[in-house]
C-alpha cells in the first residue's frame, strides 16, 4: 500500500515527464473508486503482484475499498496471469490463505517464473537454429 502512495507522490512531485513505475507484493486494497481511477491515470505502469490465494490481497474487502494497478496472479509453477478478465476472477479460488501472503513465496514464485522464461527461450532458440 506505501508503494502506491509513494509512487503517486513521486508523480504530483516530479510532474508527468518521469517515469514512475510501480511493483508491490501482496498489497492490500488500499482506496475507493475515485482513489483508484486517479491513481490509474496518474501511475499507469502499476503492477500488484497476487500469489494464488493471499488474502492480505483481498483486504479490506469491496464495495468501499479497490485496487489500483493491474493485477499479476502468480503461483508457484511460475504461471502468470496478467490482468485477469472479470470471468477469470469470478471463478478464481477465494483468497483466504495466510501462507500464500508468505514473502518466501512470492520468492518462490518470482524464480519459478524467470526459470519458465529462460527455458521457453532455450527452446524458441533450438527452433530457429
Amino acid at each position: 500500500a506505501l508503494a502506491q502512495l509513494l509512487a503517486l507522490e513521486l508523480r504530483v512531485l516530479l510532474g508527468p515527464e518521469a517515469e514512475i513505475m510501480m511493483y508491490s507484493f501482496g498489497a492490500p486494497r488500499m482506496g475507493n473508486q475515485a482513489f483508484a481511477r486517479l491513481y490509474n491515470a496518474m501511475v499507469p505502469c502499476s503492477f500488484r503482484a497476487v500469489f494464488r490465494n493471499d488474502l492480505v490481497s483481498a483486504m479490506p474487502g469491496p464495495p468501499f475499498f479497490t485496487h489500483g494497478g493491474q493485477e499479476v496472479i502468480l503461483d508457484a509453477l511460475g504461471n502468470i496471469k496478467c490482468d485477469p478478465s472479470f470471468v477469470e476472477k469470478v471463478f478464481r479460488p477465494p483468497r483466504n490463505s495466510w501462507a500464500d501472503h508468505s514473502l518466501a513465496n512470492y520468492i518462490q514464485a518470482l524464480q519459478a517464473c524467470t526459470a519458465a522464461a529462460v527455458a521457453a527461450s532455450e527452446r524458441e532458440h533450438l527452433i530457429w537454429v
